[in-house]
Protein backbone atom coordinates (compact mmCIF):
# COMPACT_ATOMS: atom_id res chain seq x y z
CA UNK A 1 0.00 0.00 0.00
CA UNK A 2 1.54 3.32 -1.00
CA UNK A 3 1.97 5.96 1.68
CA UNK A 4 1.54 9.63 0.94
CA UNK A 5 3.49 12.25 2.70
CA UNK A 6 2.39 15.92 3.10
CA UNK A 7 5.01 18.55 3.21
CA UNK A 8 4.48 21.58 5.49
CA UNK A 9 3.83 24.98 3.92
CA UNK A 10 7.13 26.80 3.84
CA UNK A 11 6.43 30.13 2.14
CA UNK A 12 3.84 32.20 0.27
CA UNK A 13 4.43 35.67 -1.11
CA UNK A 14 1.80 37.95 -2.55
CA UNK A 15 1.36 41.47 -3.82
CA UNK A 16 -1.59 43.82 -4.15
CA UNK A 17 -4.77 42.18 -2.85
CA UNK A 18 -7.87 44.39 -3.17
CA UNK A 19 -11.36 43.71 -1.81
CA UNK A 20 -14.17 45.68 -3.47
CA UNK A 21 -16.73 47.71 -1.55
CA UNK A 22 -19.07 45.82 0.81
CA UNK A 23 -22.12 46.91 2.83
CA UNK A 24 -23.89 45.37 5.83
CA UNK A 25 -27.34 46.64 6.77
CA UNK A 26 -27.24 45.78 10.48
CA UNK A 27 -25.18 43.80 12.99
CA UNK A 28 -25.98 42.99 16.65
CA UNK A 29 -23.32 42.12 19.22
CA UNK A 30 -24.55 40.67 22.51
CA UNK A 31 -21.31 41.03 24.50
CA UNK A 32 -17.99 42.58 23.51
CA UNK A 33 -15.05 42.37 25.89
CA UNK A 34 -11.35 42.89 25.43
CA UNK A 35 -8.17 43.74 27.28
CA UNK A 36 -8.33 46.90 29.36
CA UNK A 37 -7.38 50.14 27.62
CA UNK A 38 -4.15 51.59 29.01
CA UNK A 39 -3.85 55.40 29.07
CA UNK A 40 -0.31 56.42 30.12
CA UNK A 41 -1.17 60.13 30.54
CA UNK A 42 -4.28 62.29 30.28
CA UNK A 43 -4.52 66.05 30.78
CA UNK A 44 -7.61 68.30 30.67
CA UNK A 45 -7.58 72.08 31.06
CA UNK A 46 -10.31 74.34 32.44
CA UNK A 47 -13.15 72.02 33.35
CA UNK A 48 -16.31 74.06 34.03
CA UNK A 49 -19.47 72.89 35.76
CA UNK A 50 -21.55 76.07 35.75
CA UNK A 51 -24.50 74.66 37.68
CA UNK A 52 -25.63 71.34 39.09
CA UNK A 53 -28.77 70.66 41.07
CA UNK A 54 -28.85 67.55 43.25
CA UNK A 55 -32.34 66.87 44.64
CA UNK A 56 -31.23 64.33 47.26
CA UNK A 57 -28.07 62.58 48.47
CA UNK A 58 -28.30 59.81 51.03
CA UNK A 59 -25.56 57.66 52.53
CA UNK A 60 -25.73 54.99 55.21
CA UNK A 61 -21.99 54.29 55.18
CA UNK A 62 -20.46 55.32 58.51
CA UNK A 63 -18.18 58.34 58.40
CA UNK A 64 -15.55 59.17 61.04
CA UNK A 65 -14.25 62.75 61.16
CA UNK A 66 -11.23 63.28 63.44
CA UNK A 67 -10.26 66.79 64.58
CA UNK A 68 -6.94 67.62 66.25
CA UNK A 69 -6.60 71.19 67.45
CA UNK A 70 -3.42 73.16 68.13
CA UNK A 71 -1.54 72.44 71.32
CA UNK A 72 -2.11 74.96 74.11
CA UNK A 73 0.53 75.47 76.81
CA UNK A 74 -0.44 76.82 80.23
CA UNK A 75 1.76 77.12 83.30
CA UNK A 76 3.48 79.33 85.82
CA UNK A 77 7.02 80.34 86.65
CA UNK A 78 7.97 80.47 90.34
CA UNK A 79 11.63 81.32 89.87
CA UNK A 80 13.34 77.99 90.55
CA UNK A 81 10.27 75.96 89.65
CA UNK A 82 8.57 76.21 86.26
CA UNK A 83 5.39 74.22 85.68
CA UNK A 84 3.91 73.86 82.20
CA UNK A 85 1.01 71.78 81.00
CA UNK A 86 0.66 71.04 77.28
CA UNK A 87 -2.91 70.40 76.22
CA UNK A 88 -3.77 69.00 72.77
CA UNK A 89 -7.56 68.86 72.40
CA UNK A 90 -8.96 66.34 69.93
CA UNK A 91 -12.40 65.11 68.98
CA UNK A 92 -13.82 62.28 66.90
CA UNK A 93 -17.22 62.64 65.28
CA UNK A 94 -19.00 59.51 64.05
CA UNK A 95 -21.81 60.06 61.52
CA UNK A 96 -23.99 57.01 60.83
CA UNK A 97 -26.29 58.54 58.21
CA UNK A 98 -25.99 61.57 55.92
CA UNK A 99 -28.86 63.07 53.97
CA UNK A 100 -28.58 66.21 51.84
CA UNK A 101 -31.59 67.62 50.00
CA UNK A 102 -31.90 70.45 47.49
CA UNK A 103 -28.18 71.02 46.93
CA UNK A 104 -26.87 73.39 44.25
CA UNK A 105 -23.25 73.47 43.19
CA UNK A 106 -20.88 75.00 40.66
CA UNK A 107 -17.20 74.33 40.13
CA UNK A 108 -14.23 75.29 37.99
CA UNK A 109 -11.12 73.13 37.85
CA UNK A 110 -8.03 74.61 36.26
CA UNK A 111 -6.36 71.34 35.30
CA UNK A 112 -6.79 67.58 35.74
CA UNK A 113 -3.81 65.28 35.20
CA UNK A 114 -4.10 61.48 35.31
CA UNK A 115 -1.22 59.01 34.94
CA UNK A 116 -1.27 55.26 34.23
CA UNK A 117 -5.04 54.84 33.97
CA UNK A 118 -6.47 51.38 33.24
CA UNK A 119 -9.97 51.31 31.76
CA UNK A 120 -11.60 47.87 31.67
CA UNK A 121 -14.70 47.70 29.49
CA UNK A 122 -17.65 45.52 28.55
CA UNK A 123 -20.10 46.46 25.81
CA UNK A 124 -23.53 44.82 25.99
CA UNK A 125 -26.26 44.72 23.32
CA UNK A 126 -24.46 46.82 20.72
CA UNK A 127 -26.34 47.42 17.45
CA UNK A 128 -24.47 48.71 14.42
CA UNK A 129 -26.36 49.98 11.38
CA UNK A 130 -25.19 50.69 7.83
CA UNK A 131 -21.64 49.43 8.13
CA UNK A 132 -19.66 50.00 4.96
CA UNK A 133 -16.17 49.21 3.80
CA UNK A 134 -15.09 51.07 0.69
CA UNK A 135 -11.90 49.16 0.01
CA UNK A 136 -9.35 46.98 1.76
CA UNK A 137 -5.91 46.83 0.20
CA UNK A 138 -2.95 44.70 1.27
CA UNK A 139 0.11 45.81 -0.72
CA UNK A 140 2.25 42.76 0.20
CA UNK A 141 2.13 39.72 2.46
CA UNK A 142 4.30 36.75 3.42
CA UNK A 143 3.30 33.39 4.93
CA UNK A 144 5.85 30.79 6.00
Amino acid sequence: MPTSRCRPLSSIDGNTINVPAANLGQAKIGHLHGDAIQVPAFRAHTLNLPAAHIPQISSTAPLDIPANLSTITVGFDAGILIVKIHLTPSALMNVNHIEITGADASATVGQIVLHNVTLPYDVLNLTLSQIGINTVAIPAFNVS
